[in-house]
């Protein structure tokens, strides 16, 4: 998860995407689908330049850090802090 992270990964306003515009619609459903079920992270799809990506809420960025921190280069961990959060 983090690997996938730090290639196609970034912060949103609020939350944080994965862009996974070469994924079939219903392989990136099987992702978020998989996302609840191993982590208990609630993301949905959203139609990004006419494919679908996945959108993990704020609500949930939490457990995605939880999770993938730890194996996030550090010069790469700024994906992981939503952009409202960030300080100029």
């Amino acid at each position: 998860m983090a690997v996938r992270y730090m290639d196609d990964g970034g912060a949103d306003y609020a939350g944080l995407t994965l862009q996974t515009h070469n994924f079939e619609p219903e392989e990136v459903e099987h992702l978020v689908a998989a996302l609840a079920l191993r982590f208990g992270i609630q993301a949905r799809t959203r139609a990004n330049k006419g494919r679908r990506i996945i959108y993990i809420p704020a609500s949930d960025v939490g457990t995605l850090r939880t999770v993938v921190e730890p194996h996030v280069v550090p010069e790469l961990r700024y994906k992981l802090v939503p952009r409202r959060e960030r300080t100029p």
